[in-house]
Order: C-alpha cells, then structure tokens, then sequence
C-alpha cells in the first residue's frame, strides 16, 4: 500500500443507524413501496454517499450480543459523525437517535424518504429527505438519492441536536410549573399557621388536604408537610387517618411511619406504635428518632402507671411501671448514643434518670442537661429551623434552674402548636418536685406561665402580641 492510499483510508468514522434487510414499510404517506430493501439502499446510496462526503462508513452489525451493544454504544457517543435512517418506525433507531441526541453536541444527521411517517414527533428536526417510490431501490433512485445526501449531509451536520438546542442547564427552568405550584402549596401552608383562630385554623388546613390530597399521595415531601399541617391545627385522629390513606410507597417514608406510630401512641395505642417501630430498627434502620419515639411510649405508659398508683394512694411502685421506666430509659440512651448531636432523646433522659435515682443516675442527669444544651445550642448555630429547639433548651435551663434562660426561651416559643407547649408543661410537674427548695416557688411560678401560653384562645394570643 503507497503512503498516499494509507493516508486517504485514514477518515473519521460515520456511524450509520438503520435497519438491516428487507422490512414491510408501514405507518407510511402516499407513494412509498410496500417493502423496502435497507441492505440495498446501504450499499448503492449510503456508503457511497457517506464516502463522498469523506468518512468511512460503519454500519452495526446484524447480531446483538453484549459485545455488539458495547460497540454501538460506544460508536454513538464517539464516532465524529452519526447518520440515522428514520424511514421506518423501527424502535432500535429510535433508541440509537435518541442516545446520540444526548451524547454529542452536534454531527447527527437525520435521514429519511419523504413518505416517512414516524412513531413519534421526529419529523420536526431537521431531516435530509429524499424520493423513493421502488423499495428494490434502483439504480436510477440510488443516484439521486446519493446526489442529495453528499449536498446536505455536511450542511446538516453542523446543527445541534434537538436535546442540546432545546434543554436548559437550569433545573428551575424545567421544573417551573411545579416550582410554583409548590410554592403556592408552601404559601398556603404559612398562612393557615398565621390564622387569628383555632376555628380558622381547622378549616384552612382541611381544605388544603382536599386540594393536595392527589399531590400527596405521589410527593412524600408534601405528605409530611400536610401530615404535620393537620396534626397541629385538627388533631392525632386527622393526621392519623390521612396517613393511612397514603398509597403505601409514600406510607413507608420513615417520617411518615414515625409520625403515625406517634399519633397511635397519642390515641391510645402504645404498644401498636412500639412494635411497629421496633420492626423497623430490627430491620436495621435504627435513628434516634425510632429509639424515642419507643421510649416515648413506655415513658407514656409508666405516667400512666403512676397515675393509676397514686389515685389508689399506693406508695410502692409495681414490677411494670418500674420496668416501663427502665425500658423508656434504656430507648432514649440508645437513641442519645447513636448521634449526640440529636438531642430528641438526651432531653428525656434527666428527669427519667433523677426518678429512677439508682447510682449515679443524679449525676448522669447532670452531664446530659449540660449535653443537650451544647447540642442545641449546636443546632441553633447551624440555622435549624426545628420547632423543638426552644422548648428542649427551655426544659433544660428549667431543670438546672437557670429561671431567666429559662423565660427567654419561654418567650420564643409562644408561637408554637399548642400541643407542643401542652407535652413540655407536662413534664414540668416532676422537674418542679426535682428541683431544690428553694428554686420550687419560682418554678412553679414559670410553669404557670408555660400553662397560660397554651390554654390562652389563639385570638386573644394575637391581640396580646399586636
């Protein structure tokens, strides 16, 4: 071979998509043939015309192995120049048009006779379209049809793919339609929470149910926002029952799960809620979150326990209410223990442990108020917009008996559901028997502030804070 015949055999390849032999033409306008021979119209029209336009020509072969899916992928992403054939509604074209789309900027060619008729709306690219009324392609056809393919197939190559010419690097530009729906959805949400009344409240946020019910059995993120919406403006039973309407793909998101074993608890059914969530840390997806909603259950069913004992004037606990109290502790140190950083379940631990008050309980109580406080403080640092924050350093600077951090954060947590402020003074009852002597009249003079905070109408809360 001579260095010039060397040198004019070293060309850029053009990968050629078609189908291979005969095929019945189908989905075609008038004037196309019933069949057409696609190994004819490679060799007499598109070889030569593909050579003419200075490329060596490669067509896939007819197998499809693994090995030849490798090669033609790897021939649509890197070859400088793929011409497709579109003639035929043939689903292996479509799928290699559409790769190439999206591999390369531009250097794909389009081509088709001009009865083509396809299965989807390709026909608005551009297109190089030639006549072809005999489906055996003649001699005659093959000429023309090579004259127009050497004329534009350079012309046309140097456009851009549909995928780059119409996509945006910008996702807020493809997702805009739903960007402002979502943020209508977080609207409406804001203003049910600033509504004057408690009556108000409830029928904003149920109608807001009925419009993104559909929403939210596809989207978990608006599920949990209105999961959390019902529970604190209608209740447990109402955000209960919407979770279990929930298709159960979005019923498993682990909030979702969390938030119906708590309102399970909330109404009256602990042990449903602590065996489900136990399932779920068995599973191996323990969080600290899991560990205190458990915790919290047996926490729930050991003040019932003491309730029921003190009513009977009985001063020596039983077997269960102790073991409740023993398991309520044990949940919230795994808990604590898995991210000290989540004090969800360190800021239950103080109280339960100066109760229990085996040894070194009181100076563990110690340690883990100080903890909490670093943690929180941590988060408040970080921006956490997280709605416990406030209560969890107020209950911590109450049981240290710090009164004025105390009431700052009192304050702050005016605005709160009143179930939130409802659950913290609950437990302040036995902070104030904890505490020192000399530090009970003023607590319990700041518990009766917490206890005016939630039992105070929603209407005259604003009028006081106008």
């Amino acid at each position: 071979m001579t260095a010039e015949k060397a040198k004019d055999d070293v060309r850029p390849v053009c990968f050629m998509v078609m189908p291979f032999g005969k095929k019945p033409v189908t989905r075609a306008y008038d004037g196309a043939p019933a069949e057409l021979d696609n190994d004819r119209l490679w060799d007499l029209a598109y070889r030569p015309a593909i050579e003419a336009c200075g490329y060596q020509p490669v067509r896939a072969d007819l197998e499809s192995t693994g090995a030849i899916v490798k090669d033609m992928l790897n021939r649509l992403k890197h070859a400088p120049l793929v011409v497709a054939d579109v003639s035929l509604p043939n689903g292996n074209v479509y799928y290699e048009l559409g790769i190439r789309h999206v591999a390369q900027e531009r250097n794909c060619v389009q081509v088709a006779a001009n009865w083509f008729s396809p299965l989807f709306d390709i026909q608005q690219f551009r297109t190089v379209t030639f006549p072809l009324t005999d489906g055996n392609v003649t001699e005659t056809e093959a000429t023309a049809i090579r004259a127009i393919l050497e004329q534009k197939i350079n012309d046309y190559r140097v456009h851009k793919t549909p995928y780059f010419e119409t996509v945006s690097d910008k996702p807020e530009e493809a997702f805009e339609a739903e960007a402002r729906r979502i943020s209508q959805f977080q609207a409406e949400i804001s203003e049910a929470r600033l509504l004057a009344s408690a009556e108000a409240q409830k029928t904003k946020a149920a109608a807001i149910r009925d419009t993104y019910q559909e929403a939210a059995e596809k989207v978990p993120e608006i599920a949990i926002e209105l999961l959390a919406l019902l529970r604190d403006m209608i209740g447990w039973q109402e955000a209960l029952a919407f979770a279990n309407r929930l298709p159960q793909a979005i019923r498993d998101n682990p909030t979702i799960e969390e938030q119906a074993m708590l309102a399970e608890s909330k109404l009256g059914n602990p042990e449903k809620a602590i065996a489900v969530l136990k399932e779920l840390i068995k599973k191996g997806m323990p969080t600290p979150e899991r560990y205190g909603l458990i915790a919290g259950r047996y926490k729930k069913r050991y003040l019932a326990a003491v309730a029921a004992r003190k009513a009977k004037n009985d001063d020596l606990p039983g077997l269960e209410e102790s073991g409740d109290l023993n398991d309520a502790i044990e949940n919230y140190e795994l808990g604590m223990n898995l991210d000290l950083n989540e004090y969800f379940c360190a800021c239950n631990l103080p109280s339960l442990l100066r109760t229990r008050d085996q040894d070194g309980d009181a100076a563990k109580a110690d340690i883990v108020d100080h903890l909490v406080t670093a943690a929180c403080r941590r988060a408040v640092d970080r921006g956490s917009k997280d709605p416990w924050l406030q209560p969890t350093l107020f209950g911590a600077a109450f049981r240290m008996g710090d009164v004025r951090n105390a009431q700052k954060h009192l304050i702050k947590m005016a605005k709160l559901p009143k179930w939130m402020l409802e659950s913290t003074w609950n437990d302040t009852e036995t902070w104030v028997s904890q505490a020192p002597t000399d530090k009970q009249a003023v607590l319990e003079k700041l518990r009766g502030q917490l206890e005016q905070a939630f039992r105070k109408p929603k209407a005259a809360e604003n009028e006081a804070g106008a």
